[in-house]
C-alpha cells in the first residue's frame, strides 16, 4: 500500500504501522547491525490475526495502531491490537487518519479521543499518538492545514493532560506533501514518508522536496521508508518505519502533576466548604467551623467504594433551601451527585449516598452547575456526541439530560451565569475559536434561544469565566491564543445578543492558565490568574476601570485550577494547591479591600 498516493476511500486508506526497535544483539544478522529503532504500523488492513508475541520476538518493541478516521470509522481491530500488543511487551501508540476536508479539528479530536483515550496512559507502554495527514481537499474549522493540525494536536494534548498524561503527537506526512504546512507545526514530532530505497540505518526521507522540511533542514523524528515491509507475526506487506532517536524519547509520560480541581460553595449558615479529590480517588470536604472562621480539616465523603478520577473536575451548587449538592464524573463516565440531607450541617451523617444519573460521558469533561431564577439547580455537560446537555430540577425531581445542541470539543470549558432578570445563560468556546452563548427565553422556562456567536480567537479548551457586574451586565474573561487576558461584556443588562468587542486586560500568560472571577461585596468584579513567575495576580474594577494586575505572591504552577469563594462577611478567598502539594488559601483582610493575607495552609497532600 503506497501511502504517498492520494487515497480515495476508507478501504484504500486503511494503513498499518508499527515502529520497531531493533536491538544491537540477539536478533540475527540484520538486527545485529541496527542502531536506529525500526518498525511497522498496523490497522484492520492487516486483520485481527496479528501474533504480537511473534512480532515482539522479531525485535519489534513499539507500534502505532489505527484508531479512527474522520468521524465515520472506528478501526475494528484497534482495541485488539492495543491490548495484545501491550500484553506482548510492545509499546503501543494510536493514530488518527484525518479528514480536514470534512470536519473541524475539534470534532475529529473528540472522535479520536473517545476511541483511543483509554489507551493513552502514562504506563511506560504508550507511544506518542499520531495525526495522519494525507487528504488535501481543503479544511473545515481552520484557515490552513497547519492550523487544523495544530488545533487537533492541542486538543489531544489537553485531553491527555486531563488524565495526567504528557504527550507530544506526531504528524505523519509524505516528504513533498509537507509543503502544505508552515513552520508553526514544527513543535510536533514528525513521521515523514518517502520510499526512496535508502538504507534505514544511514539514510533519511529528505532526498526529495527538501524545501518542504518545515521542521528544519533535514530534520525528522520518524521516517516511513517502505510500504512493502515484512515482519514475522503479521501477514502480508506492512509499512516500515525507523526512528532517528531513542524510543524512550517518544513514550508518553506523566504530567507529574495532573492537578486536582477544587470547588467551593457556602452553606446556608454562611460557612464556606471546599471539595477536592485526593490521591486515593476519594472525595474530601473541608469546611469552616463557623462563618468567617477556622477550618474543620479534611473529611472523606461517601463510602470506600466511591473512587473518582483524581484530576476530575467536580462542581457544586446550592439548592433553593440552602442544601449543598455536588456533581462528579465517575471513572466509568457516569455523572454522580451527592447532597446534604438538611441545610447547614456538613457532618458526614448529613450527606446522602452518591447517586448516578443515567448518562455516560468522557471522564475528562467539565461539569458546570447553574440555577434557575426559582433556585432549581441545572447541571451542564458535553456528551460523547459533542452536544451540550443539561439536567435540571423539576417539580418531581431531576428531568434527565436534554440536549441544547451544538458540536463541541468534549473538553471544552462551560461557564454559567444568570441575567439580571433571572434567565440562565451558558457559554462555550466552539471549534471555530469563537465564544458562544445560549439562554433561557424566559426565567424558569424550558425553552432556550439557541447558540449566538460572540466572536473571538480562542482555543476551544481554554477556560472561560463569566461574572455579573453590579448593574447586572454579564462579562466574560479568558486567555487568547496570544497569551493575553481578554474580556467582553454585555452593553446593557438582560441583552444577551448585544456585547462589546473583545478588549485586552493585558499581561502575558500561559494559554492554559485558568482564569477565575468573583464579585466583591460591593459588586465589583475581580479576576485572578497565575503568572509566569508562579505568583497569583488579581485585577479588579475600581471607579475608573480596572486596577491592572497586582501580585498576591505565592509559587504555583500556572495551569492549576484555583477556585474563589466569598465569606459570610463579603471577603473573597482563593484556594489552590501549593508547591508542597498542600492546599493553600489567601483572603481579603476586609470586604472590598485591596489588602490580602499571606498564604496559609489547609493541609492535605494533593496533586
Amino acid at each position: 500500500m503506497n501511502k504517498m498516493q492520494f487515497l480515495t476511500s476508507a478501504s484504500a486508506i486503511r494503513r498499518a504501522s508499527v515502529i520497531a526497535a531493533v536491538l544491537a544483539t540477539g536478533f540475527g544478522a540484520e538486527r545485529a547491525m541496527a542502531q536506529r529503532p525500526l518498525g511497522v504500523d498496523v490497522s484492520s488492513y492487516q486483520g485481527s490475526g496479528i501474533n504480537w508475541s511473534s512480532v515482539r520476538g522479531a525485535g519489534i518493541t513499539f507500534a502505532w495502531a489505527k484508531a479512527t478516521e474522520g468521524t465515520y470509522d472506528d478501526d475494528a481491530d484497534f482495541t485488539i491490537n492495543e491490548n495484545k500488543g501491550k500484553g506482548a511487551g510492545v509499546v503501543m501508540g494510536a493514530y488518527h487518519f484525518a479528514r480536514p476536508d470534512l470536519d473541524s479539528p475539534g470534532t475529529e479530536a473528540s472522535f479520536f479521543w473517545s476511541a483511543a483515550g483509554n489507551y493513552i496512559q502514562a504506563d511506560g507502554k504508550t507511544l506518542m499518538p499520531m495525526l495522519d495527514m494525507e487528504t488535501w481537499n481543503g479544511v473545515v474549522g481552520a484557515s490552513t492545514y497547519s492550523q487544523w493540525a495544530n488545533d487537533w494536536n492541542n486538543d489531544v494534548v489537553a485531553d491527555a493532560a486531563g488524565q495526567g498524561v504528557s504527550i507530544k503527537p506526531f504528524i505523519y506526512v509524505s516528504a513533498c506533501s509537507a509543503c502544505n504546512f508552515d513552520t508553526s507545526v514544527s513543535g510536533w514530532l514528525s513521521d515523514i514518508a518517502n520510499y526512496n530505497g535508502e538504507n534505514p540505518q544511514t539514510g533519511g526521507p529528505w532526498n526529495v522536496c527538501g524545501n518542504c522540511g518545515v521542521w528544519g533542514s533535514g530534520v525528522w523524528t520518524a521516517w516511513q521508508y517502505t510500504s512493502t515491509g515484512s515482519v514475522s507475526g503479521i501477514a502480508g506487506n506492512v509499512d516500515r518505519d525507523v526512528l532517528g532517536g531513542s524510543l524512550s524519547a517518544v513514550i508518553a509520560g506523566s504530567t507529574g502533576n495532573p492537578h486536582i480541581n477544587p470547588c467551593i460553595a457556602r452553606t446556608s449558615d454562611g460557612r464556606q466548604t471546599i471539595f477536592a479529590i485526593g490521591h486515593t480517588g476519594n472525595l474530601y470536604q473541608n469546611y469552616q467551623t463557623a462563618p468567617n472562621s477556622g477550618w474543620s480539616g479534611w473529611q472523606a465523603m461517601g463510602n470506600s467504594g466511591n473512587v473518582w478520577t483524581q484530576n476530575g473536575i467536580p462542581a457544586v451548587g446550592t439548592n433553593s433551601d440552602g442544601r449543598l449538592e455536588l456533581f462528579i464524573v465517575g471513572t466509568d463516565g457516569s455523572v454522580n451527585h451527592i447532597w446534604q440531607l438538611h441545610p447547614g450541617s456538613n457532618a458526614s451523617t448529613n450527606w446522602s449516598s452518591f447517586t448516578t444519573f443515567s448518562s455516560h460521558v468522557n471522564q475528562t469533561v467539565k461539569l458546570a452547575v447553574g440555577k434557575f431564577a426559582n433556585g432549581a439547580l441545572d447541571v451542564f455537560v458535553i456528551g460523547t456526541d459533542g452536544a451540550l446537555y443539561h439536567n435540571y430540577q423539576g417539580s418531581s425531581g431531576w428531568t434527565g439530560f436534554q440536549s441544547l445542541g451544538g458540536n463541541w470539543n468534549q473538553n471544552t470549558d462551560i461557564a454559567v451565569n444568570n441575567e439580571l432578570d433571572g434567565r440562565e445563560e451558558v457559554f462555550l468556546v466552539g471549534t471555530t475559536g469563537n465564544l458562544y452563548n445560549n439562554w433561557q427565553t424566559t426565567a424558569n422556562g424550558t425553552s432556550w434561544n439557541g447558540w449566538h456567536d460572540l466572536s473571538g480567537a480562542l482555543s476551544d479548551t481554554v477556560r472561560i469565566a463569566v461574572g455579573r457586574n453590579s448593574d447586572g451586565r454579564l462579562e466574560a474573561f479568558t486567555i487568547g491564543t496570544d497569551g493575553v487576558s481578554y474580556h467582553e461584556w454585555e452593553t446593557a443588562a438582560n441583552s444577551p445578543t448585544s456585547w462589546s468587542a473583545w478588549s485586552s486586560l493585558a499581561g502575558s500568560w500561559e494559554t492554559d492558565a485558568k482564569t477565575c472571577v468573583a464579585a466583591d461585596a460591593n459588586g465589583a468584579l475581580e479576576v485572578f490568574l497565575i503568572g509566569h513567575t508562579g505568583n497569583v495576580y488579581h485585577n479588579y474594577q475600581n471607579g475608573s476601570g480596572w486596577s491592572g494586575w497586582l501580585g498576591l505572591g505565592g509559587s504555583f504552577t500556572q495551569n492549576i485550577r484555583p477556585c474563589v469563594g466569598q465569606n459570610a462577611d463579603g471577603r473573597l478567598e482563593i484556594f489552590l494547591t501549593g508547591p508542597n502539594t498542600d492546599m493553600l488559601h489567601a483572603y481579603e483582610t476586609s470586604p472590598n479591600s485591596t489588602s490580602w493575607s499571606g498564604w496559609g495552609s489547609l493541609g492535605g497532600s494533593w496533586d
